[in-house]
């Protein structure tokens, strides 16, 4: 039986999602012959500040209001829920680092976001996790201790973009594992937090393999 646990985050962290909205702004330009990048940008930056995360249902629904009436909006679904965007937007050393980390422990998401949505990201990994390990929520923050409680029995590394989860983790349980992945726009303009500094910090996940083997 494996006593750890590895929880990695989605977005900067598994899956490039600057690529994934260069290929959706690339996909609705190529099939309605419009340039819809700074509109499309506008509605998923409103939807960011307003959740916190992206929807891709109200994201279509705000982008098909401002367009002509005409526009297929099935067409435009498939684009945003496309599978060979999914998979073309994990990072390339993803399959190669889990493959490492599966040697010594479970494989699991913790994440936020709109969760058939996120989950639909994993599509090139999901060999790698078991349902009971995906846990996305709308609130990471609020869903810590719950969590904390669940891997009580077990050696639990967190692996994530944003800091102030990673924080907030350690806050509540000194001897969680934690791995501030600093790369992505936000992570980048992230400034420290007084008192905290995460077990560890790197730029490419294959890194993480060698830190629960050695830990």
């Amino acid at each position: 039986m494996k006593h750890k646990v590895v929880l990695f985050d989605i977005d900067y962290t598994l899956f490039n999602t600057e690529q994934f909205r260069d290929l959706l702004y690339a996909g609705i330009e190529k099939a309605l012959k419009l340039d819809v990048e700074t509109l499309g940008t506008g509605i998923y930056q409103g939807i960011r500040r307003e959740l916190g995360y992206f929807n891709p249902d109200l994201f279509l629904k705000r982008l098909t209001k401002n367009l002509p009436k005409e526009v297929d909006e099935e067409a435009l679904r498939e684009i945003i829920w496309n599978e060979g965007s999914m998979r073309a937007c994990i990072y390339p050393e993803v399959d190669e680092a889990l493959t490492h980390v599966s040697k010594n422990a479970l494989i699991g998401i913790f994440s936020k976001g709109h969760s058939k949505f996120q989950r639909a990201k994993l599509i090139a990994i999901k060999h790698f996790l078991q349902d009971q390990h995906i846990h996305v929520t709308v609130n990471k923050e609020t869903r810590l201790p719950a969590l904390i409680k669940k891997y009580e029995e077990k050696k639990l590394y967190l692996v994530d973009d944003a800091l102030e989860v990673l924080w907030k983790a350690k806050e509540l349980d000194n001897d969680i594992f934690t791995i501030w992945v600093k790369r992505g726009k936000f992570a980048m303009d992230r400034k420290s937090i007084e008192g905290f500094t995460p077990d560890e910090t790197i730029e490419n996940l294959q890194e993480v393999g060698n830190i629960v083997e050695k830990d």
